[in-house]
């Protein structure tokens, strides 16, 4: 395979090292800590690590670009990078498919030493390929470890720190094998200048004008709305999906156009999204009132919380609004859930209900959020996950709450406050951009009789 290598490479990787990378501003060191890991003949091998969108993957395609013009370390000159993510590997798909391909690659690899691999995401190998023999399994993870291991080839790698930590765990060698190099989030101040300068950069080569309010709006949905991710990516990510829906023979983009894009895409009103916009509770509370009948206590309550949201004094590191719905069957609990649904996010579909009844066994916890050693990404996942997934804005629904195990109700209890699960994939599930909606009809008959406490 060795004269065969890049054409082999081709079919699952890209080769980045001529690609003209986007310009990236402010992580000048950790470009030049990458190149000097490569250059390094004690280690050869970098992770960078960071939160989602804080610009790892511009740090190694600005990587990539040095080595491609010449600017770096003269040991790397002339060398190419190829970029791929371990699910792509060829024969993965079939039991034992992938073993012998990968055997072959890697001693391929380590006859073409001016190919740098690198690795994006590769804590998530130790999930693929999983083939046992006899009593012994062994997975993709395993493999490449053994290859590089025993090989000199450079590589580099990408991951969250949280998922990093967890995979040194499992794997100690891999720490051993890469130099980490962080990439934080920026400081609010330095973020809003990368995002400013990248902004100009944008619009530059898109020949339209992008406003500083454009961009100062952007910031802040991005800010409110999506803490789960990190600047300035997320900013950026606002600025081009709003981009992308501009028209017009000299475009300039203002804040009204990321408020109008931002909102079609995350189904959000415009009364959450623009302070400019009008907010009439009495109109609001009509139309509440109009969905669900004499039950002017729980509409108050829906009230109440969306006053919160408009004023923007809710917390954003809990959910937008956690309510507990206690009624006995039919008198409006869910229809109240679906009208907020419908307000809120523009569709019923935006409404998610699980059935607690379903979950009374210690074990089926393991199945709502999901098993850690499962073989199948989806049931490391759960059913929890599976079912909001690509839903960062939605009303979930927990149905009979107090039919459920205690163990479960206590993990969400933690999700409720926080916000955020960790699923057994080892993904953080973000929950501050949904309403969570626990029902029950536990004790509804005595409230009905009015026979709560000691007297008769």
């Amino acid at each position: 395979m060795t004269h065969d290598l890049r054409a082999y490479l081709s079919t699952f990787a890209e080769n980045l090292t001529h690609r003209a990378a986007e310009p990236i501003y402010g992580r000048e060191a950790e470009i030049e800590l990458v190149l000097q890991a490569l250059a390094s003949p004690l280690k050869g091998r970098a992770v960078v690590i960071g939160p989602a969108r804080a610009g790892k993957s511009s740090v190694l395609a600005a990587v990539a670009a040095a080595i491609g013009r010449g600017t770096c370390p003269p040991l790397l000159a002339g060398r190419e990078v190829w970029r791929f993510r371990p699910g792509n590997l060829p024969g993965l798909t079939q039991p034992h498919g992938w073993q012998e391909p990968l055997e072959r690659f890697l001693q391929a690899w380590a006859a073409q030493p001016e190919i740098i691999l690198l690795i994006e995401d590769l804590p998530s190998s130790a999930w693929l390929g999983l083939t046992r023999h006899g009593d012994e399994t062994i997975n993709l993870a395993q493999a490449l470890l053994a290859g590089l291991t025993r090989g000199q080839g450079l590589c580099l790698a990408e991951s969250t720190e949280r998922a990093w930590q967890q995979f040194a765990e499992w794997y100690p060698a891999y720490p051993t094998l890469f130099l980490p190099v962080r990439v934080p989030e920026p400081p609010a101040e330095a973020a809003g200048e990368i995002v400013t300068r990248a902004a100009a950069a944008l619009a530059e080569r898109q020949r339209v004008t992008i406003t500083a309010e454009a961009v100062d709006q952007a910031v802040h949905l991005s800010r409110r709305f999506n803490p789960a991710q990190a600047q300035p990516g997320k900013s950026l990510d606002v600025l081009k999906d709003a981009l992308a829906t501009l028209t017009g023979s000299t475009p300039t983009l203002t804040a009204a156009d990321v408020i109008r894009s931002y909102a079609s895409r995350t189904g959000l009103p415009k009364m959450l999204l623009d302070e400019a916009e009008d907010f009439d509770e009495d109109k609001v509370a009509a139309f509440f009132r109009g969905r669900v009948l004499a039950q002017d206590q729980a509409v108050d309550s829906v009230l109440q919380m969306l006053s919160l949201l408009r004023a923007r004094i809710n917390n954003p590191l809990r959910p937008m609004g956690v309510f507990f719905f206690l009624g006995p069957t039919g008198v409006g609990k869910t229809e109240l859930a679906r009208a907020l649904a419908d307000y809120l996010f523009g569709s019923q579909d935006r409404l998610v209900r699980f059935n607690m009844g379903d979950y009374q066994s210690p074990h089926q916890a393991q199945e709502l959020f999901g098993s850690p050693y499962a073989d199948e990404l989806m049931r490391r996942r759960g059913t929890f996950t599976n079912r909001i997934a690509g839903q960062a804005f939605n009303v979930i629904v927990l149905d009979e709450f107090e039919k459920a195990h205690p163990a479960i109700y206590f993990r969400f209890l933690q999700l409720f406050d926080e916000g955020l699960l960790i699923n057994a994939a080892d993904e953080e599930i973000n929950l501050r951009n949904s309403i969570l909606i626990v029902t029950s009809n536990f004790g509804a008959q005595l409230v009905e009789k009015g026979q709560i406490g000691f007297a008769g």
